[in-house]
């Protein structure tokens, strides 16, 4: 049964018999995205508590991992928080209407669209963020006073049985049509750019996109696309 749980001890409430155990046993035989999302959380807490478990300040064992945000040393106080990391992702647009998407290489989200991006490093700003990735990602220098803010979402993004939770910032950047003929994949990164015509809503549903948070910046970047049409 532990297996089944992530290789992490089940809930005491498992061994308890009757009907939870048998209502638990019907959880277990889903197999949905959907399901496996809402479980995820407990299951990544429960791996935090059982494999980080000796202060790596006093050497004790007893390290507490508290609220999903921090973990405690009872011994010796020692208090280390996971903080939220910062992100920024690059919504590229050409003049007929096409977002420019990333074709992921790895995991997470493997051979899904993503928007160039990534993590934020020490001591750089957003712009900063923008600049350097999109160079990493595509070869291309871009002019980070042309990045035009368009929203910000939580996300969580999971790497090799971790979950981090993240914020992300989303900036559009117009683009050339020649550039774009230009960008070069990188390929631990990327395994091809593709253009897409997104004229709705609706057109971001259809998309086979990575995270939700991206899925939510293409979708108000429409919305103010539109208004600016509009006005």
């Amino acid at each position: 049964m532990a297996g089944a749980w992530g290789g992490c001890p089940p809930p005491k409430w498992l061994n308890t018999g009757g009907i939870p155990q048998r209502f638990a046993a019907k959880l277990l035989a889903v197999r949905s995205a959907k399901f496996r999302a809402r479980l995820s959380p407990f299951l990544w807490e429960k791996k935090m508590e059982r494999n980080l478990t000796i202060c790596p300040d006093c050497g004790k064992k007893g390290l507490e991992y508290r609220n999903r945000r921090h973990w405690v040393c009872p011994a010796c106080g020692f208090d280390l928080y996971n903080n939220v990391a910062a992100a920024a992702g690059i919504i590229f647009y050409l003049d007929d209407g096409s977002v420019v998407f990333a074709r992921r290489a790895k995991e997470p989200k493997l051979g899904m669209l993503d928007l160039p991006g990534g993590f934020t490093d020490p001591d750089e700003t957003m712009a900063q963020t923008c600049v350097r990735e999109c160079r990493e990602e595509t070869g291309i220098e871009i002019n980070p006073e042309k990045l035009e803010f368009v929203a910000n979402f939580p996300n969580t993004y999971e790497y090799k049985g971790i979950q981090y939770k993240t914020c992300d910032f989303f900036f559009a950047y117009r683009l050339d049509t020649a550039i774009f003929e230009q960008f070069k994949a990188q390929k631990e990164e990327v395994t091809e750019f593709v253009a897409v015509k997104v004229d709705s809503a609706e057109d971001v549903d259809k998309l086979p996109i990575a995270f939700v948070s991206a899925k939510a910046a293409l979708k108000a970047y429409v919305a103010k696309r539109d208004a600016s049409r509009n006005a």
